[in-house]
């Protein structure tokens, strides 16, 4: 357990950087890019930060509240009022508010639909010219296209016509059973009383209800992933002798296994669940089964699934490998600027033949890029790039709602909810520094999962709406 001590010290630290990262970022958002006077954003953010921490303290007399009150009662009716809560205000969110689908998702609802009336002929009918071999350059997105498909073929069948609305309503169930399995996941790890702030919490993660018509990976891997955190939570608390471990193990696998291929991020609570399967101490062969066993569960499910999605989309095999693009292209497109999306490196990558050219191309324009910038040059675009990622409360819901979303009032909403989640966070990482290692062992993955996807997005593309699939470390952390 010394190891997970050192390490919790060291995340404590890291979870400061965090927090001031993303509200010095949002007072520079304010003045420069929008132009306000210096002191608004600064009153504002300074009113805010106010009103999180009030919350942050209502909750922990909440908690103490629901301790010396049938806490197990309070758990039970929170999660049930949640859910319920949660579900109208989705279904509100549905009906009333516009959603412009805006490049991937466009893309992809735009071959499903061409699948289902056309045949895998026509995949990229429609697409954008510089996008018309999008699923031979970007396979990862095989799976939500095969996803939609399915939905808008249920859709058809039942009406005769597609109009999105089987995709909304299956995005709503999934976010709604995401919300259940994390508040039943907290009750594993927490006491009653803690896991009904938990269930508090949960409801303050603003993309449940701004993304309920917004299906694409990220909420439509959510309950994938949160499915194998409570699986495999569920497994880590049963005794070492108990065979149904194993077969939860074999669960959350599978799980992972879906969410993986819906959206390549998941992976990283894969890393966190074998750290943390190895710093506990136990005799090496179950180790190695219990490894084993998750290991080849994922490998199997991840293998199946592009299996079928390849059947069904009936992709040229050889012009799949010429096209696609290499892990290190996001890397490299991702190590200037802000670290977003760009056009020209898209370009760039694309004008090369060959995996292994694109692979060698990419690897000779990062190092032009690492040694242009130079070590300082590097520090201020990891902080760019961590300030654009974090400042975003709102996770992008604007780019693809309007009305209402792109309002302030949202906006401040998801500010203060937001900031109230990340204090919450980083007090949990505060008393996991002082606890004793073993007290607060059950919920080390979930910090692990944090840390590793705010590294991973200083890395990879920054995008804020790629950490809503992990909405259930808001909720637990």
């Amino acid at each position: 357990m010394r190891f997970q001590k050192c390490v919790d010290t060291v995340f404590a630290a890291f979870g400061y950087i965090v927090l001031t990262v993303a509200v010095i970022s949002l007072w520079v958002y304010g003045v420069e890019l929008k132009g306000l006077p210096v002191i608004v954003p600064g009153i504002g953010l300074g009113l805010g930060t106010a009103l999180a921490i009030w919350l942050y303290t209502l909750m922990g007399k909440a908690e103490r509240f629901f301790a010396a009150n049938d806490p197990e009662k309070y758990f039970r009716r929170i999660m049930l009022i949640g859910a319920a809560v949660l579900l109208l205000f989705e279904i509100l969110t549905a009906v009333f508010c516009e959603i412009e689908k805006l490049n991937d998702l466009r893309y992809v609802k735009t071959a499903a639909e061409n699948l289902l009336m056309k045949g895998p002929d026509y995949l990229h009918e429609g697409l954008p010219e510089r996008h018309s071999e999008y699923f031979y350059v970007y396979p990862n997105n095989h799976t939500i296209l095969i996803m939609i498909y399915w939905m808008d073929k249920l859709e058809y069948t039942l009406t005769g016509a597609v109009r999105g609305v089987v995709p909304i309503v299956f995005n709503i169930i999934g976010m709604n059973l995401s919300y259940i399995l994390a508040c039943k996941s907290a009750r594993l790890i927490y006491s009653p009383e803690k896991a009904a702030v938990c269930c508090i919490r949960g409801l303050m993660f603003t993309p449940l209800i701004s993304y309920a018509a917004i299906y694409y990976t990220d909420t439509l891997a959510m309950p994938w992933l949160t499915a194998a955190v409570y699986l495999y939570l569920k497994q880590r608390a049963l005794p070492d002798d108990d065979k149904c471990r194993y077969l939860l193990l074999a669960g959350s696998a599978v799980s992972l296994g879906i969410a993986f291929r819906i959206k390549t991020t998941p992976v990283i609570f894969l890393i966190a669940v074998v750290i943390d399967m190895l710093i506990r101490r136990r005799p090496v062969k179950k180790l190695l089964t219990e490894l084993a066993a998750l290991l080849c569960c994922f490998a199997v499910t991840a293998f199946l699934i592009s299996t079928v999605t390849q059947s069904i989309l009936r992709l040229d095999r050889k012009k799949l490998e010429e096209c696609r693009f290499p892990p290190v292209h996001w890397v490299m497109m991702s190590s200037d600027g802000i670290g977003n999306y760009n056009v020209d490196d898209f370009m760039y990558t694309k004008s090369f033949k060959g995996y292994d050219a694109k692979v060698k191309a990419d690897i000779d324009r990062l190092g032009e890029k690492l040694s242009e910038q130079g070590v300082l040059g590097m520090t201020l675009h990891f902080l760019n790039k961590a300030a654009y990622t974090w400042r975003d409360a709102a996770y992008m819901a604007g780019y693809y709602m309007t009305g209402f979303f792109r309002g302030p009032i949202w906006h401040g909403l998801s500010f203060l909810f937001n900031f109230t989640l990340l204090i919450t966070i980083q007090q949990r990482f505060n008393e996991a520094a002082c606890t004793d290692a073993k007290a607060s062992s059950k919920s080390f993955v979930l910090r692990l999962c944090f840390v590793g996807i705010a590294i991973f997005l200083l890395l990879w593309e920054a995008r804020s709406r790629y950490l809503i699939s992990f909405f259930i470390l808001y909720a637990l952390i």
